[in-house]
Order: C-alpha cells, then sequence, then structure tokens
C-alpha cells in the first residue's frame, strides 16, 4: 500500500521532489529477492514473502512512471527511471535471483524495455494504450561510440544539415534540453 503511495505520488509529481521519491524506490527495489531459510524447518519464511510484492509495485510502478516522464521535461526524469530500471535487472543477474516473484519482475520489465522504439531522429517512443507509438521530443537513443560522439561535437556549427521539418540546431540547442537512454 505505502509503495503504490509513492508511485502514485511520483506519477504525479514534476519537481525536484521526484529526485527524493525515486530515492526511497530505490530503495525498495534494492530489497534481495531471495527467501532466507527457516533454520528449524528448512522451509522458506512465509513473512518474507512480503517485501518481494513491494518490489513488484515498485518496479511496475517504475515502468508507468518511464512511460509518464518520456514526454514530459525535463528528461533527467525519465533518464533516471531507466537507470533504476537497468540496474536493478543487473542486479537479477548478478545476484542470480530466481524466485517466482523475481521471473515476473523481469518478465514485465523485458516486455516493456522490447515495446521501446526509436525513429530516424532516434527519439524514443512507445505504443500507448490504442496502440499508436508516440516519440518523445525530449528523449534520444544515444548514438555510436565515444569516439563517433567526439568528432560528432567537434565539427563546426552548419556543416551538416537538420532533418527535414526541424529546428536548426542552434535553436534547438537553447529551447530543448534531451535526455539521452544509453542502449547498449
Amino acid at each position: 500500500l505505502a509503495t503504490q503511495l509513492l508511485v502514485d505520488l511520483a506519477e504525479e509529481c514534476s519537481t525536484h521532489h521526484l529526485s527524493n521519491l525515486l530515492d526511497i524506490l530505490e530503495k525498495v527495489i534494492s530489497h534481495p529477492l531471495h527467501s532466507p531459510l527457516n533454520v528449524e524447518t528448512g522451509d522458506k519464511d512465509v513473512h518474507s514473502v512480503m517485501p518481494f510484492e513491494d518490489v513488484k509495485v515498485a518496479v511496475s510502478g517504475l515502468l508507468d512512471i518511464l512511460q509518464i516522464k518520456l514526454f514530459s521535461l525535463p528528461a533527467s526524469h525519465a533518464s533516471r527511471v531507466y537507470d533504476l530500471l537497468i540496474c536493478h535487472m543487473q542486479s537479477h543477474y548478478k545476484n542470480m535471483y530466481c524466485s517466482s516473484t523475481a521471473n515476473s519482475i523481469r518478465l514485465k520489465v523485458f516486455e516493456f524495455l522490447l515495446c521501446l522504439r526509436a525513429d530516424s531522429l532516434h527519439r524514443l517512443g512507445i505504443p500507448s494504450k490504442n496502440g499508436a507509438l508516440r516519440f518523445s521530443p525530449y528523449c534520444l537513443c544515444e548514438l555510436g561510440s565515444e569516439s563517433e560522439k567526439r568528432v560528432t561535437e567537434k565539427k563546426p556549427p552548419g556543416t551538416g544539415s537538420p532533418p527535414a521539418g526541424s529546428l536548426s540546431a542552434s535553436s534547438q540547442a537553447n529551447t530543448i534540453r534531451m535526455g539521452y537512454l544509453p542502449y547498449s
């Protein structure tokens, strides 16, 4: 119940307080997903299952938050939620979680990640509830290696033409702050 309340608050929050809510959700999802065995009987402790449900609710909530924050400023909110989800997934494999709750969490996250798309402008998109694909004007996929990025950054302005129908590079830099989500 408390975890769902945190998720609901984070979905609606667009201020600097979202960072505090995400810090709390990060602590919830960092809870270990394996049950200690009862020393006397060798069975798993029934009371230890409850925190697993909190982790499941928090991860599901982070997926919903990411879907909302992709389409709002600042883009750093979406980037932070994405990082939390990826770190959580890495912890599954690092700690070899294999419970049914861990499996269902991984399934949800992978299904979500497989729905993500990028268009020709590298904008990140996701299908809406009605199936229409929407692309974020604020979040882009990173492109290329570090050396390629440095070469691109050193090019003098005006050497390449912007894509058709987009703002000029100088006006884009002044009006829109982009968030980059790494996919490697």
